[in-house]
């Protein structure tokens, strides 16, 4: 069954594990948002609003909650603004950055914004801001149990000069985060084993740069 005719990009979709229910991302309203549709068709109706869109959604084991990613600027709000509610023209200006990677292929100029985690209740739509700080953080996936998720993210000093990408995993209930790996590779793809004790990884130590291949890790 295909879902839409038109020109909306749709990507990432995910079943509900009751298998009613098909959540995407699309760009139909603007930014790329995650959006839900019965899975015998109809209107999709759109779940996320925020200004700067999301990515890499993730559905909990139970289907009742959905993480994913919101480029947010330091001083920004994760309630600031929705994207329906912003409707003023950016003004063209100079734009002045004293980071090195200031700029990412598909997305264009950075401007101070990060990655950071959020998750959002699907019945509700309430959304809870995971984490913060002047760092990008992504490849999410949940425990089996749904309380505990883990995490790439380069939190060091100086993330713009580090060849780095750790392992961290967060507890939900309480927002303790422990730091998984040693700050000394690239790790990405953390997957849960299904008694939750432990991580499946891809990633290196660096041994040969950036020539080093990719390996499964545990």
């Amino acid at each position: 069954i295909r879902f839409k005719q038109g020109d909306p990009n749709d990507s990432h979709p995910r079943w509900t594990p009751d298998g009613k229910t098909v959540l995407f991302t699309s760009n139909r309203s603007g930014k790329q948002q995650v959006w839900k549709i019965s899975a015998t068709g109809g209107e999709a109706e759109q779940l996320t609003h925020f200004i700067n869109g999301t990515g890499q959604p993730v559905l909990s084991p139970d289907g009742k909650k959905l993480l994913v990613t919101v480029s947010l600027h330091r001083d920004d709000s994760l309630f600031d603004e929705k994207e329906a509610d912003k409707q003023e023209v950016e003004e063209l200006t100079p734009y002045t950055t004293t980071r090195l990677k200031y700029k990412v292929e598909g997305q264009g100029f950075l401007k101070e914004k990060y990655s950071q985690l959020i998750l959002i209740d699907i019945e509700t739509g309430d959304a809870t801001q995971l984490t913060d700080g002047d760092f990008n953080h992504g490849n999410a996936s949940f425990s089996p149990d749904g309380k505990r998720i883990a995490f790439t993210s380069n939190r060091s000093d100086d993330p713009d000069q580090t060849f780095i990408s750790d392992i961290y995993e967060l507890e939900l209930s309480t927002k303790e985060l422990t730091k998984l790996t040693t700050s000394d590779g690239m790790f990405s793809s953390p997957n849960y084993s299904p008694d939750g004790k432990m991580l499946s990884l891809l990633g290196h130590k660096r041994e040969y740069a950036g020539a080093t291949l990719t390996r499964v890790w545990t």
